[in-house]
């Protein structure tokens, strides 16, 4: 982007990014009132990929959303890491949105100071780093994927530039020369270094074979992440159940609610309801969290007056918490335990939601699953 850019490859910029925001959208109305609506758009498309045993944990994510505390500060912080990110190269691209257009008021045609003075192309940069904080704030693999994907549609949009910047301006070789394209040039010696591939075929092929390993180390990476990351979470695990706390409960009081809700007779109804109709090993999820917390992507009551939200109450009373029971949707009805339970479902359908006083050590409040669920059934985060 080192000159204004022609018509040819603005539209190959705006039609990778249009792209790539597609994706990102998900991001936003998972963060806006608008979230059903919004969902109602995109569900089918999710709920197409839950179908088909071969794609259906691309819907699923690697890093926990709704969960709010673990014992990992890496988890805990992943988040604010991933917005400053998001933020922050947004903004640098609009810097050098205006340093183009700010070019072009004033007849230059070369744009070479400030983001450009020592990369090609800050703004494909920019859109990068804002891309991975997006993967790392909504860190589904489908996002994952995409982002990898527009990583080497980056990389082939400014390789295009080149080629024309190089038959159309006589200036650009000396500034090819003396910078790098995503990089200080500095920074990209090692790369430089490589012999060039003159046959169209091999640069094909090595693009190609590049992009399969990079793709593959990616998943690699987030499938040993999401190992990591259940792993942190505050939970109790056996057989055929997995008990996730949305924070830092002490396990004695998590399994208090827990055994205090499993054994109430409604509670112990509801689920023999569920056994009955079940096709396959039944695998049940329960969220243990503060009765006055109410969390959007679990299927809860929220009472008149109420709002779903993700920040963990500072002053709930230590011996009121609710535990919301769901049925685990495992792909093929594997026989999965443990935390494995987490790990391999793709989505959960409710059963009951208990509210439990430890002090007391009683059920105190039943509710069954709301009739207007929140995201209808829809593929959404597990933990």
């Amino acid at each position: 982007m080192f000159f204004k850019q022609g018509y040819s490859e603005r539209g190959a910029f705006f039609a990778a990014a249009s792209f790539y925001c597609l994706v990102a959208f998900e991001f936003f109305y998972m963060a806006t009132p608008f979230a059903v609506y919004f969902y109602g758009v995109y569900g089918p498309g999710l709920e197409l990929l839950s179908q088909y045993n071969s794609v259906n944990w691309l819907i699923t994510f690697f890093m926990p959303h709704i969960v709010r505390q673990t014992s990992s500060t890496l988890i805990n912080i992943h988040e604010f890491f991933g917005i400053t990110l998001f933020v922050g190269g947004l903004l640098v691209f609009f810097i050098g949105v205006i340093q183009i257009y700010w070019s072009k008021l004033n007849k230059k045609s070369e744009v070479t100071g400030l983001l450009y003075r020592y990369i090609r192309h800050p703004q494909y940069l920019a859109l990068m780093i804002s891309g991975f904080g997006m993967v790392v704030v909504w860190p589904r693999y489908l996002v994952l994927f995409s982002f990898v994907t527009l990583v080497f549609i980056y990389f082939l949009l400014a390789r295009l530039e080149e080629r024309l910047c190089f038959a159309k301006y006589p200036g650009y070789g000396q500034y090819f020369e003396r910078t790098g394209m995503f990089l200080p040039r500095a920074l990209e010696a090692p790369f430089r270094a490589l012999p060039s591939i003159k046959s169209r075929l091999a640069r094909v092929g090595l693009g190609l074979t590049a992009y399969a390993i990079t793709m593959a180390l990616a998943m690699a990476l987030a499938l040993g992440i999401k190992s990591y990351a259940i792993g942190s979470i505050f939970g109790i695990y056996e057989d055929n159940t997995a008990i996730l706390s949305l924070g830092d409960i002490p396990e004695s009081r998590l399994r208090a609610v827990t055994e205090i809700a499993m054994a109430d007779p409604e509670v112990k109804a509801a689920i023999a309801k569920i056994d009955k109709i079940a096709t396959g090993p039944q695998k049940l999820i329960g969220y243990v969290l503060p009765v006055e917390f109410y969390v959007s992507e679990v299927p809860m009551h929220l009472p008149a007056g109420s709002n779903f939200g993700h920040a963990w109450p500072s002053d709930h009373n230590p011996d009121l918490y609710k535990i919301v029971l769901t049925k685990a949707f495992i792909p093929n009805n594997l026989d999965v335990r443990g935390r494995k339970i987490v790990s391999s479902a793709i989505n959960k359908s409710p059963i009951i939601e208990a509210h439990v006083n430890i002090a007391a050590r009683t059920v105190i409040a039943r509710y069954e699953p709301p009739a207007t669920a929140f995201y209808k059934g829809m593929p959404v985060p597990l933990y």
